[in-house]
């Protein structure tokens, strides 16, 4: 009975802090409202009515031991009435998953105080979200992963119309170049920035920060709708970005990306072990989030900025039809990176 209420307890504020409604303090102030209405005045009521409805009716025994009871239950939510302890319990239970501060670089920072000048290093991070935690707890939530294999494999069969990337061609071709024994599912990558301040003042690009995240794109409609489908992994300062490079931000992403592909992850569905794969199927974004994160230019308007051909920004203003002998390629592309010329290629990085 005890640990049927401690679950329910333990659901019921993890439901509180998955609301987007609600603040953490509003979580607060809701676990101390209920606390303060069943300790004061829901359970002494109780208590009240029921001694007096089975006065002299049961034995002195059974009467102390509906008291015992009433008092064992009078603070239910002992272990849950601070943050501190609910997050302990989150952990514990692999409901919360700590993000993680990567270091990409430091820097020298001076401070005086009074004659003395001290320098001291202060570190540039990013902050770091493991993809294999997040997606083994998103993808063992109650019936999501069944409904995402029928629906997926629905998509594989359905030949009426094209609707979903897992029904492409580049699919097709990932799937049957992986080896490996287990469910392979499609991840996309996403990067976009973020302007946190008032984008018009003059402070404006300072705090923009970075994010980069992933989805599954075989999820049911009704799920793929949802922002709690956006599995986060970094965040990181623009600028930081700018200065110390792509390479440096995303190593951490890319490191998950290649675990997800060659080790996978291991969900337990009905007290079933399935091990499951992620093929890094595309790169999404906006031209300017996906140049960025490429290591293409960013500048639209006097370099070859598109990353799929070398047409000049006056010929892509008037182009109808595609020229092939301006496509980029796999080995243009490597000579690119090594001569890092912007003007002549667009690619920067």
């Amino acid at each position: 009975m005890k640990m049927d209420l401690y679950n329910e307890i333990l659901m019921a504020t993890c439901q509180l802090y998955g609301n987007l409604r609600f603040s953490r303090n509003d979580v607060q102030f809701i676990i101390e409202f209920v606390q303060n209405f069943v300790e004061n005045i829901y359970n002494p009521r109780l208590h009240k009515q029921l001694s007096e409805n089975l006065y002299n009716a049961v034995s002195e025994e059974a009467t102390d031991e509906i008291r015992k009871t009433f008092k064992k239950y009078k603070n239910v939510f002992g272990d849950f009435n601070t943050e501190d302890k609910r997050l302990r319990i989150y952990k514990q239970h692999g409901f919360l998953i700590d993000p993680i501060d990567v270091p990409i670089a430091s820097s020298e920072r001076s401070s005086v105080c009074g004659e003395k000048i001290s320098i001291k290093n202060k570190y540039i991070t990013i902050t770091h979200i493991p993809l294999k935690y997040s997606l083994t707890q998103f993808l063992q939530i109650d019936r999501l992963f069944d409904a995402l294999i029928e629906y997926k494999d629905f998509l594989m069969q359905d030949q009426t119309a094209l609707t979903n990337f897992v029904q492409g061609q580049l699919w097709k071709k990932q799937l049957s170049e992986f080896d490996k024994d287990g469910v392979v599912l499609p991840l996309f990558g996403y990067h976009d920035d973020v302007e946190t301040g008032n984008s018009m003042g003059s402070h404006s690009k300072i705090n923009e920060v970075g994010a980069v995240y992933a989805t599954i794109p075989c999820l049911p409609t009704n799920f793929a709708s949802k922002l709690e489908s956006i599995v986060m992994s970094d965040i990181f300062y623009s600028n930081d970005r700018k200065q110390y490079g792509n390479a440096l931000i995303c190593k951490s992403f890319i490191a998950d990306l290649k675990k997800l592909r060659e080790e996978g992850i291991e969900i337990q569905i009905c007290n079933k072990k399935i091990k499951v794969y992620f093929i890094t199927s595309l790169i999404l974004g906006d031209n300017l989030g996906l140049n960025s994160m490429l290591g293409f230019t960013s500048s639209f308007t006097k370099t070859m900025w598109c990353r799929i051909c070398y047409a000049s920004p006056d010929k892509i203003h008037f182009m109808t039809n595609e020229d092939e002998r301006l496509l980029r390629t796999v080995e243009s592309y490597k000579n690119d990176v090594k001569k890092l010329c912007v003007s002549e290629s667009g690619v920067n990085e």
